[in-house]
């Protein structure tokens, strides 16, 4: 198995080498998010992501965002009020207050992952009222963990609005690229070397420009594997 193109490869590295690893936080105290993102990237670790389960986390983003370096870049999950609760529906001054308080992070705003819940119907008239309510450029993402969801009709929706479809690996689905850009999610606890490879060269074989790729944090060697897959992109080793 070998890489799917060596500009592709480069690509790859390019991407680990600048955040190998992307910690997840939950910042209860505003003035917390400064100290904290200035630790992580004096620790070679350029990207967070922060929650946005507290009403701290967007200031927090925005003191951040004023003084750490210029390639730090912001990733959030969209809060469950609008996926789980309101199961998009009716949620259009949910996502405008959303949009509005991270605007103030303008290019280094990473990505929003909207993660729907757990067999949720599918409901492509109100994820199509979602997807048309995005300004021009927000980089937003869909995890779909009900497989009713996996179908051409909402492939299609996603291409047309320029939003990527989450590739979860522990859902056992085949990735597909809805655009130019991919959000993956690598999330079991153990992965031998042809597995990590396999996966790598899974996500350097797609149309994309660039990808947010994430491991299990929650996993106690998180870090360890990070750190394989990153080894992996470097060498470009073939199996």
């Amino acid at each position: 198995m070998t890489f799917a193109s060596d500009n592709r490869r480069v690509l790859l590295e390019q991407i680990l080498a600048a955040a190998p690893i992307i910690p997840v936080i939950t910042i209860e105290r505003a003035e917390d998010g400064v100290p904290l993102a200035r630790a992580l990237a004096a620790g070679g670790l350029p990207a967070l992501e922060i929650t946005l389960r507290t009403p701290a986390a967007p200031a927090a983003a925005a003191a951040i965002a004023a003084q750490v370096p210029e390639a730090f870049r912001f990733s959030f999950k969209a809060p469950q009020r609008i996926t789980h609760r309101q199961r998009l529906r009716e949620v259009d001054d949910d996502v405008a207050r959303l949009i509005d308080a991270l605007s103030t992070l303008g290019p280094r705003l990473g990505a929003i992952l909207f993660q729907l819940p757990p067999r949720m119907p599918l409901n492509i008239e109100a994820l199509h009222d979602l997807v048309t309510c995005f300004p021009p450029g927000l980089r937003a993402a869909f995890e779909f963990r009900d497989l009713r969801w996996h179908c051409a009709e909402v492939y299609t929706l996603l291409r047309n609005h320029g939003c990527p479809l989450c590739h979860n690996d522990d859902l056992n689905t085949e990735l597909v690229p809805t655009t130019d850009w991919g959000y993956v999610r690598l999330r079991r606890e153990h992965y031998t070397d042809a597995e990590l490879l396999h996966a790598m060269n899974n996500i350097a074989a797609q149309p994309w420009l660039e990808a947010f790729v994430y491991v299990k944090h929650e996993a106690p060697d998180s870090p360890l594997l990070a750190r394989r897959l990153r080894a992996l992109a470097t060498a470009g080793p073939t199996a």
